[in-house]
């Protein structure tokens, strides 16, 4: 014992000993540090478009604020607002990548937001619609329906020649309600409670994209970036997700509504003591999920419109009663169905006109 102890080998081997397992952990670490930084996706959230017809202002800009903020909160995803004023936009016009006329356009159609997202290196883009806005009056409160479509920008660019393929495959979706807090004899601003319903509904949107279920709330369900299970369980969930897509990819070049989402059939309208009674069939032949029905009034011969379902039309429901009828008054209806997973379906023809008679 002695003799090792006394050994001139023995600082040169500790020494050794201790690089080797310096050398061993340092590249775990770094390469721990660069694989985390390599699964940060950049995702670009172009400004949501609003065809509610809820004419309140200023709706789109807030809810295109509220989608990045939650969505950047994904593990594994980077969210940034698309701006034609970026260095990094302006610069992409200036070399050719982009053409000026797209930038300065509203962009609604997936392609040209891949062209712009590959232009600008982006990993995904995301296309979001209000496509429903409602306001109740007493007691207050704003409801509205946020729908959109996530595009990998790789999978849809040929390699070789930098185009946007043909057939468009969709790597997520999401159609989501927001409601705000119900207040009674409410007389405060109405963006508050706008605020609200945007909120919500920008929340559900990036949980459906990080695989929870919409209904989850709440710090825990939107996911937090420090934690390495999550990462994993999101890893596993969005690969599935992708591979459902490329299961059931379709083409999405044009905008506006699926061919798939058919209008629901009004049947009839009846009188009652107190109500003019809409009944309906569900829409036949499609494989479209309902999340639910519009329906609006005229009593104008058609002339205007006004939303007398206050947001709360299920899928299920086959008849609804208009309660708030006048006697004398003649009344016309019309409704469509709103999807999950795409825009609206067209207007049903127009129902009436009928007399209410008390």
């Amino acid at each position: 014992m002695t003799a090792i102890r006394s050994s001139k080998l023995i600082g040169p081997v500790s020494i050794t000993v201790m690089v080797a397992m310096v050398a061993l952990l340092m590249p775990v670490g770094i390469i721990t540090g660069a694989a985390a930084a390599e699964q940060q996706r950049l995702l670009v959230v172009f400004p949501v478009l609003d065809t509610s017809e809820g004419y309140l202002p200023n709706a789109a800009e807030r809810t295109t604020d509220a989608l990045q903020i939650a969505i950047d909160d994904i593990a594994g995803l980077r969210a940034a607002e698309f701006s034609k004023t970026s260095p990094l936009v302006r610069r992409a016009v200036k070399e050719g990548q982009i053409r000026s006329v797209d930038v300065e356009a509203d962009v609604a159609d997936p392609v040209t937001a891949l062209k712009i997202g590959y232009a600008l290196g982006a990993d995904e883009i995301c296309l979001a619609t209000i496509t429903s806005l409602t306001v109740s009056d007493d007691p207050a409160q704003i409801s509205l329906l946020l729908t959109g479509q996530v595009y990998d920008v790789d999978a849809n660019i040929d390699a070789d020649s930098g185009q946007v393929v043909e057939q468009l495959v969709m790597s997520n979706s999401f159609g989501v309600s927001g409601q705000s807090a119900e207040r009674a004899n409410y007389k405060g601003p109405q963006s508050v409670l706008l605020n609200q319903a945007i909120r919500a509904a920008a929340l559900k949107a990036a949980q459906v994209l990080a695989g929870l279920p919409a209904e989850e709330t709440g710090p825990q369900a939107a996911g937090k970036k420090s934690s390495k299970s999550w990462k994993w369980f999101l890893a596993g969930l969005l690969i599935a997700g992708l591979a459902m897509a490329a299961n059931s990819g379709t083409s999405h070049a044009a905008v506006g509504p699926s061919p798939d989402a058919v209008a629901p059939t009004l049947v009839s309208l009846s009188m009652e003591p107190t109500t003019i009674r809409l009944e309906w069939m569900a829409p036949q032949g499609t494989s479209l999920t309902v999340l639910r029905y519009q329906i609006q009034r005229s009593s104008d011969s058609g002339q205007s419109w006004s939303f007398i379902d206050g947001g709360f039309v299920g899928p299920e429901d086959t008849s609804f009663g208009d309660f708030n009828v006048v006697d004398g008054t003649t009344y016309m209806y019309r409704m469509r169905a709103l999807y999950t997973a795409t825009d609206p379906s067209a207007w049903t023809p127009q129902l009436g006109p009928v007399t209410f008679q008390n």
